[in-house]
């Protein structure tokens, strides 16, 4: 596999784990075969998986094709070019299978191979799944990463909601281009299909900077959710590393209403990590809406787990 695939898979897992937190959507039946797939995993060594047993033919077929494909010498290890029939029989496999392990296996395979020649082809095979699925977003994702605005464009065309997250794949890859053709979009258009959230997830995965100029460009363009989008720029800063480095990243931000919105996200995340830091924290701040709920959320926190010690700061 190409390292650029490894990279754009990589940032798909993230970016639709975000996704499904931002866009507030209902859980889907994958989720289920999941958790399945986490429990079969667990008991893997007294009770294996069909896909793992010497005489299951299905198994044979679903990694067939790709190890036939792969090619000697110097082409060793990389997946040669599939032809449609063989694109084809990975989605009867695809709709064969029976378990989350062979699921995730030819599932792999299509992403595996995917190139914008082949992607309406490789969509047909995975048309049948939810929409909501993260088998679905992914596929979306990397196909936005890999094709642009071809990706994109496609999805207008389409009934299934999948514009968003192939946006999102293009934004991570090559911001300033997924960025060009948002800003050419109709205002309609840009608040429809949820557009910004896709360009803000993807923008997140490229540069957290270039997430927060968008947010505020939001802002400046009289957008009602810039401060939401803004929050979510801050939840995935607060995953990638520690409440003391998103304390100094909300800090330094322009002042003003998206600071706040940082600075309030920060608050509550540092505050259950360690109340007395973020207090300390808090009193550094300016003046301003962000300071007053860094302050609250702070102390409320410390009161909760030290009560004495609360009061005594707060009387001295």
């Amino acid at each position: 596999m190409k390292k650029s695939h490894l990279v754009h898979l990589f940032w798909a897992l993230v970016a639709v784990a975000a996704f499904a937190i931002g866009s507030n959507k209902s859980p889907s039946k994958n989720n289920e075969e999941s958790a399945n797939a986490e429990k079969q995993d667990a008991l893997g060594s007294s009770l294996p998986n069909r896909s793992d047993r010497p005489n299951s033919n299905r198994s044979g077929k679903a990694r067939s094709i790709t190890k036939n494909r792969q090619g000697t010498g110097a082409e060793e290890g990389k997946f040669a070019k599939l032809s449609e029939s063989e694109i084809r029989q990975i989605g009867i496999d695809l709709k064969a299978t029976k378990t989350p392990l062979e699921r995730r296996e030819l599932f792999s395979q299509i992403l595996a191979n995917l190139t914008p020649e082949n992607a309406k082809l490789m969509r047909e095979q995975i048309i049948h799944l939810d929409s909501n699925s993260s088998e679905f977003r992914d596929f979306h994702y990397q196909w936005g990463a890999i094709a642009g605005e071809e990706a994109v464009v496609n999805g207008a065309e389409t009934p299934e909601r999948d514009m968003a997250t192939t946006l999102a794949g293009w934004a991570a890859s090559n911001p300033d281009a997924a960025l060009t053709y948002f800003n050419g979009l109709e205002p309609d258009a840009q608040n429809g299909s949820g557009m910004k959230w896709g360009a803000v997830y993807g923008l997140i995965a490229a540069d957290p900077n270039l997430a927060v100029r968008f947010t505020m460009d939001r802002q400046q363009a009289g957008d009602k959710e810039a401060s939401r989008l803004m929050d979510l720029v801050t939840r995935q800063v607060i995953k990638s590393g520690n409440p003391v480095e998103a304390a100094n990243w909300a800090t330094a931000l322009p002042s003003g209403e998206m600071q706040d919105t940082a600075i309030r996200r920060v608050a509550e995340e540092y505050a259950e990590d360690d109340p007395v830091a973020a207090l300390d924290w808090a009193n550094t701040l300016p003046q301003g809406n962000g300071k007053n709920r860094a302050m609250r959320e702070s102390f409320s926190e410390w009161a909760r787990e030290n009560p004495q010690a609360a009061a005594d700061r707060l009387g001295s």
